[in-house]
């Protein structure tokens, strides 16, 4: 077992990566690859939308979806605000982690979506 792979399996992190990004870790000459990670939780817009469409009709009625909200405008915006509000929440504890390794090298570059 190489030192690398000692490494992640006292993190405990390793059984959640797809095997071929391992390889490819390994493989590397740098050590380094190109990847994304997708999170388990995901928005739920809906129940924004529904919200905000009650808010603007006010009927009471129980809407749902985008179609609840008539404006193009203010529906995409509150699918924006959702989408937002989830990842900011999601990803804060991973983006710290990958803040703190770019620091220190051990991370070339990242983007959050």
């Amino acid at each position: 077992m190489s030192e690398k792979r000692r490494e992640r399996c006292l993190l405990g992190w390793e059984d959640k990566v797809d095997p071929s990004l391992l390889a490819a870790l390994d493989a590397a000459p740098d050590g380094q690859a190109t990847f994304f990670v997708y999170l388990g939780e995901q928005a739920d817009p809906s129940t924004s939308l529904r919200a905000e469409a009650l808010k603007a009709e006010g009927s009471g009625q129980a809407l749902s979806g985008a179609e609840a909200i008539a404006d193009w405008t203010a529906r995409g915006a509150c699918v924006v605000q959702k989408l937002t509000e989830t990842a900011q929440q999601t990803q804060r504890g991973l983006l710290a982690e990958l803040r703190g390794r770019q620091r220190i090298g051990q991370v070339a570059s990242f983007r959050s979506f």
